[in-house]
C-alpha cells in the first residue's frame, strides 16, 4: 500500500503508532499536532490531483508554520525515510518514465491500451497514473520541486539564478535526493567542467584511489570528485554543506527510459551535458574503473557503464533530503 494512503487513515483515525524503520511525520501543515480537519484533509486532498490554492484553502492550521501550496506539496511528496538507504534517502525508486507498450501481435501502443498489455511496465506506477501526476512537476510521474539558493521550495515557475530567492537546486519528492543544477556560465558549477574519479574513502574505493586533479575545472587542484564536492560544499550551496558525489543508481534514477530526446527531465535539470556524468560506485571487477552514467541526448545509448577512472567527464552531485 502507498505510504502516503497509509498517512491518510492516520490522520483522519488518529493512529499515530509508526513502523519502528519509518522516519514520518503527519505534521503535515507544521502546527504541531496532526489533526483530520488540517493534515489529514491536505492528504486526501492532494492524493485526489488537487494542487495550489485550493489544496491549502481552509485546511492549514493557524498556528502553522508551513502555509503556502509549494512548501504543503512537498512534504506531502516526500516519501518516509527507511533504513538502510544510503545516507538517509527515501528508498524509493523512480519509474522507468515509460508509458507505450508492445502491443499484440506487433508494434507498440502509445496510449498503454489493449488486452495483451495489462502486464506490461506503462501500466504500473506512477507514470501509469496521468489523473495524479500532470506534467507541471515533472513528466511520466516524475515529481520535482524547485529549490532556491537558501534551501526554500520555490514555485515552479521561479527563474534560475543566484539570488537568495533563485532556484538553485531541483529535489525530487519521489526518490527524497536533492540534486545539484548546473550553471550555464563559468563558475564552480559550470556545466562544461570535467573531473576525474578520485576517492581517498578506503571503505569505498576498493584500493586504489584513482587520478586526482585530471580534469579541468573552477578550483585549481580541486577537478576530481572528491575535489568538486569540497568545492561545492565550502559555498554551502542551496544552504547545505553534506553535498556528495550519487550512488549510481542514484544517478540512474534521474533517467526517463520512455524518451530519447533527451533521456531526463530537461526543465527542471537545464544546463545538462549530453554525455557522461561520475558517480561515486567503484567498479568491482577492475580497480582502475568506476561506474558512471550516460544522458547522451543525440543517442539512444543511455545509462551506465564502467569507465577508467582517469577519464575526464562531468559530475552532478547529490544530497539527502529537504
Amino acid at each position: 500500500m502507498n505510504r502516503w494512503i497509509v498517512g491518510v487513515l492516520a490522520a483522519v483515525t488518529f493512529v499515530t503508532s509508526l513502523p519502528a524503520h519509518a522516519a514520518c511525520n503527519f505534521d503535515i501543515d507544521g502546527d504541531g499536532q496532526m489533526g483530520a480537519t488540517t493534515d489529514g484533509l491536505l492528504v486526501v486532498r492532494y492524493m485526489l490531483g488537487i494542487r495550489g490554492a485550493a489544496l491549502i484553502s481552509g485546511a492549514v492550521g493557524t498556528a502553522a508554520s508551513r502555509t503556502s501550496a509549494a512548501e504543503i506539496e512537498a512534504v506531502i511528496a516526500t516519501p518516509c525515510a527507511q533504513a538502510g538507504w544510503v545516507d538517509g534517502g527515501s528508498g524509493r525508486l523512480n519509474d522507468s518514465g515509460v508509458t507505450f507498450g508492445g502491443s499484440y501481435p506487433s508494434g507498440n501502443s502509445g496510449g498503454c491500451t489493449g488486452n495483451q498489455i495489462a502486464q506490461q511496465d506503462c501500466t504500473k506506477g506512477r507514470d501509469a497514473n496521468v489523473a495524479l501526476n500532470g506534467a507541471a512537476d515533472g513528466k511520466a510521474g516524475f515529481s520535482f520541486a524547485k529549490i532556491s539558493n537558501t534551501g526554500a521550495v520555490v514555485p515552479a515557475s521561479t527563474q534560475f539564478g543566484s539570488g537568495a530567492n533563485d532556484w538553485a537546486c531541483t529535489y525530487d519528492r519521489v526518490t527524497g535526493l536533492m540534486w545539484e543544477v548546473k550553471t550555464a556560465t563559468p563558475g564552480v558549477r559550470y556545466m562544461y567542467h570535467t573531473y576525474t574519479w578520485y576517492s581517498t574513502d578506503a571503505s569505498n574505493n576498493v584500493g586504489l584511489e584513482g587520478v586526482a586533479n585530471g580534469g579541468s575545472c573552477a578550483i585549481s587542484g580541486t577537478c576530481d570528485t572528491e575535489g568538486f564536492a569540497s568545492s561545492v560544499n565550502a559555498v554551502g550551496l542551496c544552504g547545505h554543506t553534506d553535498w556528495r558525489v550519487p550512488h549510481v543508481k542514484e544517478l540512474e534514477s534521474l533517467i526517463d527510459f520512455g524518451s530519447t530526446f533527451p533521456p531526463f527531465d530537461s526543465t527542471f535539470f537545464p544546463n545538462t551535458v549530453g554525455s557522461n556524468y561520475w558517480s561515486i560506485t567503484p567498479y568491482t571487477a577492475n580497480t582502475n574503473y568506476a561506474w558512471a552514467v550516460s544522458f547522451d541526448l543525440a543517442t539512444s545509448s543511455y545509462g551506465s557503464y564502467n569507465s577508467a577512472r582517469g577519464n575526464l567527464q562531468f559530475i552532478r552531485l547529490v544530497r539527502s533530503g529537504l
